[in-house]
């Protein structure tokens, strides 16, 4: 069971109590949390279906005027890049992503990664390869003061536009075991443990508005514990184990 599970299970105590011990993500403590969202294609915020405008205004319900969301996510991207692979220009890429912020998002406080789809099925990149690229990223947002969240990368499945070899979710959970090993330290966003097949649309790869609600309130779990309510981090918690045990939905 991965870690995440563990601090999701205890969460549900205070969750029941409107989990009064909230994580503090307004590092300069100016009682703003400036909020960056980088990734890929589901994580752009064009669609408003996406998880990220979802997660902003939930979050503005929530604590009016605490938070400020920016989304830096564009379609293709990568948190590696390969100067000779066209369809990842590097205006997409993580690398360019985190300038972006940083340049752009003064007083940042926090930055969601959700990258690793497109290092598989466009890039071919190994598991360890995404976690450097993860790596320099992480080293260049706490150099600036942000803390730092990664989401593990979804699974992808065969779906009607998706060859079988490029969708490879042996090594992306082999992946998303990795980024635990290599950064324990930095908190993860569960994308990965609850997503099947009637979560994605037809190419499965890419989540229906349905699978966006959850990955909304998976990154709700971490940012702000108790305002999910506790059957979504147990339905989390019975999915991963279930995952563990080779019960694993095909």
């Amino acid at each position: 069971m991965r870690p995440h599970v563990t601090v999701v299970l205890a969460c549900l105590v205070a969750a029941a109590a409107g989990c009064s011990s909230l994580p503090d993500w307004d590092v300069d403590g100016d009682g703003v949390v400036r909020l960056a969202i980088l990734g890929d294609s589901n994580s752009f915020a064009m669609n408003r279906d996406c998880w990220a405008p979802k997660l902003a205004r939930t979050l503005a319900t929530l604590e009016p005027g605490r938070w400020q969301v920016r989304e830096y996510a564009r379609l293709g991207a990568s948190i590696t890049w390969a100067r000779s692979n066209p369809r990842n220009p590097r205006k997409f890429s993580g690398e360019t992503q985190v300038t972006q912020a940083l340049e752009t998002f003064p007083r940042m406080d926090v930055a969601i990664l959700a990258f690793g789809t497109n290092d598989f099925l466009h890039q071919g990149r190994s598991p360890a390869e995404i976690v450097d690229g993860y790596r320099t990223a992480i080293e260049r947002l706490r150099g600036a003061g942000a803390r730092v969240l990664l989401a593990y990368t979804p699974p992808c499945y065969a779906g009607a536009h998706q060859a079988v070899p490029a969708c490879d979710r042996v090594q992306i959970e082999a992946l998303n075991d990795l980024l635990d090993a290599e950064s324990p330290d930095v908190p993860k966003i569960d994308f990965w443990s609850w997503v099947t097949p009637a979560d994605l649309m037809p190419d499965q790869v890419h989540f229906t508005a349905q699978g966006h609600d959850k990955r909304r309130d998976a990154a709700l779990a971490v940012l702000r514990p108790g305002a999910v309510a506790p059957w979504w981090s147990l339905s989390r918690a019975w999915g991963e184990a279930k995952r563990r045990l080779g019960f694993e939905t095909s």
